[in-house]
């Protein structure tokens, strides 16, 4: 009997759940990975890391709302402003 597969979200995959792009990511605040492909400590050789769909889950309802530059306000035009 063969083994059953797991699967795990890489981090492509968390920035799909996360509704952003994959670049804007900043991994140093992901949870640690639950599974990571290859054994190389080798700089040159890269690893994979895997996440579980509960620790996906967990981090997506504890993560921090959207962050960055707010949107700047338009000045009202000149139809908008009241007679003074």
């Amino acid at each position: 009997m063969a083994a059953r597969s797991k699967h795990f979200y890489s981090v492509s995959d968390l920035a799909d759940l996360a509704k952003v792009k994959p670049d804007s990511l900043n991994t140093k605040l992901l949870p640690a990975p639950d599974v990571v492909i290859g054994i190389s400590e080798d700089p040159g050789r890269r690893r994979v890391s895997g996440w579980s769909e509960a620790t996906a889950q967990k981090w997506l309802a504890e993560r921090p709302g959207r962050t960055g530059r707010p949107k700047k306000l338009k000045p009202p035009s000149t139809s908008e402003r009241r007679p003074s």
